[in-house]
């Protein structure tokens, strides 16, 4: 917290000095930066703002004119204080300085002999060291711990998470376009000022200079704001909002470094590859990855672990959800929840003595000769087992039946629908490439920028307008679109009049980046609202 200038009048070398406030009591929680001692007449030229000037007054015209002029020009920078040590050069404060000074509200302190300018200097000096040599030592802790989640490939919303925790503010992870990627603390309050974010980080928020925390208020909200910047490129900015209590110097600390990892996590294309548990998951990996020369080998090989890669092959990622799983190199490996995994996907699609699984990190892969019947009816029996019987929920995505060569796009299918399915929240179950839809498009262009560029391209004027607009255009443009242009279905599903509609429209053009009659107008504008939702569907999951 900032020195104020009340508190440093309770200091005991200006109790001593018997310090009296003559003029400017208002001010007295002004925030005091440091003290300095001058007898120059012209000294204003010295202050930058936030210091506590400590004089015996030789400096100081006997002019009342003089005088205030004095006052003035030092009220001009941002001064924390005058104290004036009486019985030296005046007997005692002169009027003209104390009326000049309640008129600037500077504070004006009568300090009388003997003072001890040195006592003083020091008593405030050293709070403010301590102070700052204490930030400092928050902020670098801060870092350290910022550093580490980056190197462990923490996701955005586990840093977000943990800049709440560490500054005990509400943080709000936005991307480029201003639609929210992450939040912390999960609150109502906190909520609710989401779900109008663009009405406070589309407005009175200039660029920073320097890319260093900058204040900011708009829409009731006062805020700290960083942009994040990965590669040379603007990704998106962090906000850490002014409640419950007014943002330090070390929140402001803690921000910039967060936004450091953060611009780390928005730049990796992906995590490293982990080490491989054992024979049999090194296999699995180099099976789904194309990683060989000889079918017959492979084949042979798969036949020493009891899998049979002749037929058709189905590939099942289970990622288990809320589960902290073990690391590699710890002596149970697989621990219960794995092995239970293990045992009932065996157990369910017939499989023994044990099906062909290796472990990824989060998740395990199984390779397993495709079942006759439905395969998503055995996956789903596997993900009740394993919730009913272990208590260990999984989120599993499903792959074509294919061949031994068709194996690494299975593979790469089902991944996508278990990242689809953690960025939707979809909780336990099955999910297969065909419940995607144009999602699967958006979720490949969300990895990076792009979606969110295009989004800001196509649809950020609009954004700007409605923002502040009573009237918001954002719908009936969707109604459009949805409807492929035909007017009397749109002023139908808006419940409007044609006439209301033509008026709405022409607003429209001024707005978007086309004609609304063109259809490649029309498609970019529909991938934009549909990238949009998907954005606000999925926020606060992209790690």
């Amino acid at each position: 917290m900032s020195l104020i200038l009340r508190d440093v009048l309770r200091y005991e070398p200006f109790r001593r000095a018997g310090a009296r406030v003559l003029a400017g009591e208002d001010g007295l929680d002004r925030a005091v930066r440091w003290v300095h001692i001058s007898e120059m007449p012209d000294s204003a030229r010295l202050f930058t703002g936030g210091e506590l000037l400590l004089t015996q007054g030789m400096g100081i015209s006997r002019d009342a004119d003089a005088q205030r002029a004095w006052v003035r020009a030092l009220a001009r920078t941002g001064l924390a204080g005058v104290a004036i040590e009486v019985g030296v050069t005046f007997a005692a404060v002169p009027h003209a300085l104390v009326e000049a000074a309640d008129e600037a509200g500077l504070p004006l302190i009568a300090l009388r002999t003997p003072a001890y300018f040195m006592d003083m200097t020091q008593a405030v000096h050293s709070v403010i060291v301590n102070a700052h040599y204490g930030m400092l030592q928050r902020a670098e802790g801060i870092s350290r711990r910022f550093s580490r989640l980056a190197m462990e490939g923490a996701g955005l919303p586990q840093m977000i998470a943990e800049l709440a925790r560490a500054v005990d503010h509400p943080v709000v992870l936005s991307d480029e376009a201003h639609e929210v990627i992450a939040y912390a603390p999960d609150t109502p309050e906190l909520r609710g000022w989401v779900d109008g974010w663009s009405a406070h980080a589309r407005v009175g928020h200039p660029s920073p200079p320097d890319g260093s925390p900058v204040a900011a208020e708009s829409a009731g909200l006062a805020c700290a704001w960083v942009p994040i910047v990965a590669r040379g490129e603007l990704w998106g900015t962090i906000h850490m909002l002014a409640r419950p209590r007014p943002i330090d110097d070390v929140d402001r600390l803690a921000l910039d470094r967060a936004a450091a990892a953060i611009g780390l996590a928005f730049a990796s294309v992906s995590d490293l590859e982990r080490q491989r548990l054992d024979a049999r998951s090194t296999f699995v990996h180099d099976l789904l990855g194309g990683r060989y020369e000889d079918v017959r080998e492979m084949r042979l090989k798969a036949s020493t672990f009891g899998a049979d890669l002749s037929g058709p092959l189905l590939v099942l990622v289970m990622r288990p959800l809320a589960t902290e799983l073990p690391e590699e190199g710890r002596g149970d490996r697989l621990g219960r929840p794995l092995r239970a995994v293990t045992t009932v996907t065996g157990r369910v699609f017939g499989v023994q003595p044990r099906p062909l699984i290796g472990y990824d990190g989060g998740q395990l892969i199984a390779v397993l000769p495709a079942p006759g019947g439905e395969p998503r009816e055995r996956t789903a029996e596997v993900v009740e087992q394993c919730a009913a019987r272990h208590g260990v929920d999984l989120l599993v995505g499903l792959g074509d039946p294919v061949g031994m060569d068709g194996l690494p796009r299975a593979y790469g299918e089902a991944c996508e629908a278990v990242r689809y399915g953690l960025r939707t929240g979809h909780g336990r179950g099955v999910l297969s490439p065909d419940d995607l839809g144009i999602d699967r498009l958006l979720m490949d262009l969300d990895q990076g920028p792009a979606l969110a560029r295009h989004v800001a391209r196509e649809l950020g004027r609009l954004l700007d307008h409605d923002a502040t607009a009573g009237s918001p255009l954002l719908p009936t443009l969707a109604a459009y679109l949805e409807h492929g242009g035909r007017k009397a279905e749109v002023a139908r599903a808006l419940n409007i009049e044609r006439r209301t509609l033509y008026y709405r429209l022409e607003r429209l053009a001024d707005l978007v980046n086309g004609p609304l009659d063109d259809t490649d107008t029309r498609l970019r504008l529909l991938v934009a609202l549909r990238g949009r939702d998907f954005r606000r569907r999925t926020r606060g999951r992209m790690g």
